[in-house]
């Protein structure tokens, strides 16, 4: 009856020392899940921002082709023809210059969003193998320690029954 209370108590205190150690490798591998969520929201973010970004752009377009429109229409009713026809070449040329200035100006921040992706893309990789390499030794660790648990409990059960 002692011996069985010891046998208990030996498996008792092991196994309470490996399910510790299983649930620290289970808040491990949680945190590792988290750090690859927030790199999908920081995803989404970014997406959104490129998206926002090219909206203001198209809408900029629109915009300065829209006053160019209402700016002719003001001007054709009030000059003559000929008068037209240069205000119209004029117009071109200041809007060929306007839409390359909107060109340089978006340049830097595509670029600047490019590098942006291209670096979440790549720290995105770098935590991914560093938590599937983390969490294959996790498991080595653990099987390892089951193992010389498994012969710890066998060897002081064997210590307590002589």
């Amino acid at each position: 009856m002692a011996n069985e209370q010891v046998e208990k108590s030996v498996d008792i205190i092991w196994d309470g020392l490996l399910n510790s150690l299983k649930t620290w490798q289970q808040i491990q591998t949680e945190v590792g899940d988290k750090t690859l969520q927030a790199f999908n929201y920081q995803k989404d973010f970014i997406e959104s921002t490129i998206t926002t970004i090219n909206t203001i752009e198209e809408e900029s377009k629109k915009a300065s082709k829209e006053i160019v429109e209402n700016v002719q229409s003001s001007v054709k009713e009030v000059i003559s023809n000929d008068q037209f026809e240069q205000f119209s070449k004029w117009i071109k040329n200041v809007q060929e210059i306007t839409d390359k200035s909107q060109e340089l100006v978006n340049i830097p921040n595509h670029s600047i969003l490019d590098i942006v992706v291209q670096t979440n893309n790549h720290l995105e990789a770098t935590v991914k193998n560093a938590l599937q390499e983390q969490k294959q030794q996790r498991l080595e660790v653990i099987t390892k320690i089951e193992e010389l648990t498994k012969k710890l409990k066998e060897a002081q059960k064997g210590l307590f029954a002589v």
